[in-house]
């Protein structure tokens, strides 16, 4: 599909479409970042790819000029940027229902250096267990806050770790809501509505940004 078929058959205002990619093949970009001349794009883990880069210097002729692929039963579907440090979730994918809970896999958040930025280089991870890592924010190259399963919490919690030593991040700081640590109850004012539940989905400094879902 060309760009002129692209804009032919969508709606705009003020807008058009001027460059296009299929990404090789793995179109299930999730979160998108641009720094300088390249775009990192998170896959959601529908295809094989975890990361790719790609360069927009031209935006009439973007060029893909990375792919990195996911680790067996994850998904990596986002990514944060803070200097030459580019941070990746890795999570059970959810959505594939297929998938046991039980089903081994390498929950973390892997941290890379971009110091080339086309040849991201790992250079530490956090593990945690279970389900894994879903949002992130990071913007001082110093605090990642994180949306994560923790043991001993029933649903999404919100965490802190430490990555100002990015080969040895540690946590540093969690929060729950009411209720969804085992043994505790769930206060009058935080009961769910009927069939739905409580989790943090992610967390940005100053202020929290707390999902309700099915």
């Amino acid at each position: 599909m060309t760009v002129a078929d692209i804009q032919a058959k969508s709606e705009s205002w003020n807008m058009r479409v001027i460059g296009h990619h299929d990404l090789n093949g793995h179109g299930d970009g999730m979160q998108i970042l641009k720094q300088g001349r390249y775009v990192y794009l998170a896959h959601l883990g529908t295809s094989p790819m975890a990361l790719s880069i790609i360069d927009v210097a031209d935006p009439s002729d973007p060029r893909v000029v990375t792919q990195m692929p996911h680790a067996s039963n994850t998904h990596s579907h986002k990514v944060q940027i803070a200097g030459d440090i580019l941070i990746q979730n890795q999570e059970r994918p959810y959505f594939d229902r297929n998938l046991p809970a039980s089903t081994p896999n390498e929950a973390c958040i892997k941290i890379y250096s971009i110091e080339k930025p086309t040849e991201p280089r790992e250079i530490g991870w956090f593990k945690l267990p279970g389900k894994g890592v879903h949002r992130m924010w990071l913007t001082d190259g110093k605090y990642a806050h994180v949306g994560a399963m923790l043991p001993g919490i029933k649903e999404r919690a919100y965490l802190i770790v430490d990555i100002a030593d990015p080969a040895n991040p540690k946590e540093a700081g969690r929060w729950w809501i009411p209720g969804t640590k085992e043994g505790e109850e769930t206060p009058p004012d935080w009961t769910p509505f009927a069939g739905e539940h409580f989790h943090v989905h992610g967390a940005i400094p100053q202020w929290l940004m707390a999902g309700v879902y099915p």
